[in-house]
């Protein structure tokens, strides 16, 4: 079938006619098409496609975020007690400082500064988990987004064996 266009005189309706198009100009099988309800589709058919494309772009979005505050998590607990670790080895073989108890009072309360900034990761965990939860049942892929909340548990004690480290060496070096 070839697109013949125009308006004919026998086209009121402004609609343009779709057929074989025959060296006599005869039109067989002919099938009318409506302008109106092209336009119309392609509107809909076209904000259906923008509101999509503005959720993979959201998706995308709380993808990276989640991913952000995932490694947050993890991150935070490792690196104070690798700072503990560093501290505590560069003090062992040294001859007691008052300065150095000092230190290990300022890493308890690093740490307990530390539990509030994981809190924060962890609840940017959760409320990005949800909302993307509720974009996955909007995109109709399926609810594959989850939030336990038993992952954390080992966490939270990583930072608490921390701060307990650093309170019994800042006691013991009185």
């Amino acid at each position: 079938m070839k697109l013949v266009g125009g308006y004919y005189p026998h086209n009121r309706s402004g609609g343009l006619y779709i057929g074989d198009h025959s060296p006599s100009r005869q039109y067989s099988k002919m099938v009318k098409f409506n302008y109106c309800k092209l336009y119309r589709s392609i509107r809909y058919f076209g904000s259906k496609m923008i509101v999509m494309e503005k959720f993979n772009t959201q998706y995308e979005v709380l993808q990276a975020r989640i991913n952000l505050h995932g490694s947050r998590m993890w991150q935070l607990p490792f690196t104070y007690l690798t700072l503990i670790g560093v501290i505590v080895s560069l003090t062992v073989n040294e001859t007691p400082n008052p300065a150095t108890r000092w230190i290990f009072l300022g890493l308890v309360i690093v740490g307990v500064i530390l539990l509030g900034a994981w809190y924060g990761a962890f609840e940017g965990y959760k409320r990005t988990a949800a909302n993307m939860r509720e974009l996955e049942l909007k995109l109709e892929i399926g609810d594959y987004t989850r939030c336990y909340t038993s992952h954390y548990l080992p966490y939270v004690l990583l930072i608490l064996v921390g701060i307990g480290i650093s309170v019994l060496v800042f006691v013991a070096l009185q």
